[in-house]
C-alpha cells in the first residue's frame, strides 16, 4: 500500500519551551494609499490583513497600490520587514511592482502545459495537482502564499506529497512575458511603493481574493539568556506505515538555518539525531504506529528547545 504523508509546520500541537525574546520599541509601521493602516510598539509590528479582491474577465486585473514606511523610534533597532500575500484564489497569475519596477509577472501560459508551458508539475499527476487533472489556483487549490522579502520571492503551494514548495521554481520561464527578479531590495525605513495583484492571459475569467499583510521586526531586544530562530525553521514530514503492525514508518526532519548545529530527540529512541554543518535534513526510519515527541535543540543555546508531537498511522483495515 502506498505511504501517505502529513506535514507538520508550527501546528497547534507544538510545545515550545523557553522564553520568547522580550522586545520593546516606539516605532510606527504605516501603509497608505489604497489602504491606510498603522501598527506600532509590538514585536513584530503587524499590519492586519488587507483585502485584495476583484472578479472580471479578459485582460482585467485587480491590483492595490500602497506606500509602506517604517518610522524608527529613538534608540530602536531595525531587524527586518516582510510583505506577505495570503491567497484564497487567483485567476490565473500574479504580479507585483516595487517603486515602479516589475519584479514578478506570470500567468497560466507559464504553468499550464495545455497552454504550451514546458512543465508537467501543474497537470496530470504533477506535484502541485492535489485534486482533479490540473492545478486550479482559481479554486484556491494548494493554499498558495506569496512571500516577498529583500532578494527573495516565493509562491509556496501544497504538493500531493503533503509538503509545501515554491511553485515559481517549476514554471516555464522561457515563455513570453515571464518576469521574476530576485536580486531586488526594498527599504522600509526609506519607504517604498508596492503595486500588487493578479495577472490574466486575456482569455476567460480573471480574479483574485487575497490578504496583504506587512510585518516589521524592531528592537531593542533583551537577548541575554534567550535565542530565537524563524518560526518555520524546524520541520517534520511524517511517513505512515505501509501495513498494520509494520515498523516502516518514518520521520523526515529538516531545518532552514544551517548556520547552527542541531541535536534532535525523538521519544522512544535512545540516541539523539544530529543535523550539522551544511546539512539541512535527517531521517528517522523504522518507526511503528504511535505518537512521537520530537524536540529540536541548538548546540550552544541551552535555553532553546522546540518540540513537536508527530503521529504515525497505519492504513485502515479492510
Amino acid at each position: 500500500m502506498k505511504k501517505t504523508f502529513s506535514f507538520l509546520l508550527m501546528l497547534s500541537s507544538i510545545l515550545i519551551f523557553g522564553q520568547s525574546t522580550p522586545c520593546t520599541n516606539t516605532s510606527t509601521l504605516t501603509v497608505s494609499g489604497d489602504f491606510n493602516v498603522t501598527a506600532s510598539g509590538t514585536y513584530p509590528m503587524v499590519i492586519p490583513a488587507q483585502k485584495i479582491t476583484g472578479s472580471g474577465s479578459g485582460t482585467q486585473v485587480f491590483r492595490k497600490n500602497v506606500d509602506i514606511k517604517l518610522t524608527l523610534g529613538t534608540g530602536d533597532v531595525f531587524e527586518s520587514c516582510v510583505v506577505k500575500l495570503d491567497v484564497d484564489d487567483f485567476d490565473d497569475g500574479l504580479q507585483f511592482d516595487i517603486d515602479g519596477v516589475n519584479l514578478l509577472n506570470f500567468q497560466q501560459k507559464h504553468w499550464d502545459n495545455t497552454f504550451g508551458a514546458n512543465t508537467t508539475e501543474f497537470n496530470g499527476s504533477g506535484r502541485f495537482v492535489t485534486s482533479g487533472g490540473m492545478w486550479t489556483p482559481w479554486t484556491g487549490q494548494g493554499n498558495p502564499k506569496l512571500e516577498i522579502s529583500t532578494g527573495k520571492v516565493q509562491l509556496m503551494v501544497d504538493t500531493k506529497n503533503g509538503t509545501r514548495e515554491d511553485a515559481l521554481l517549476f514554471m516555464d520561464t522561457s515563455v513570453a512575458d515571464w518576469k521574476l527578479i530576485s536580486t531586488f531590495t526594498y527599504d522600509c525605513l526609506a519607504g517604498f511603493n508596492l503595486l500588487i495583484g493578479n495577472q490574466n492571459g486575456g482569455g476567460g475569467p480573471s480574479g483574485i481574493n487575497a490578504n496583504l499583510t506587512v510585518e516589521a521586526y524592531v528592537g531593542p531586544c533583551d537577548t541575554s539568556g534567550s535565542f530565537t530562530l524563524q518560526d518555520d525553521n524546524n520541520k517534520i514530514t511524517v511517513g505512515t506505515c505501509t501495513c498494520n503492525g509494520a515498523k516502516d514508518g518514518f520521520l523526515a526532519l529538516s531545518i532552514e538555518d544551517n548556520t547552527h548545529d542541531y541535536t534532535i530527540t525523538v521519544s522512544g529512541l535512545d540516541n539523539p539525531i544530529t543535523i550539522k554543518g551544511a546539512n539541512k535534513t535527517a531521517t528517522v526510519p523504522g518507526l511503528g504506529k504511535g505518537k512521537y515527541t520530537v524536540c529540536f535543540k541548538v548546540d550552544g543555546q541551552p535555553n532553546y528547545e522546540q518540540c513537536f508531537e508527530a503521529t504515525i498511522n497505519e492504513p485502515n483495515s479492510l
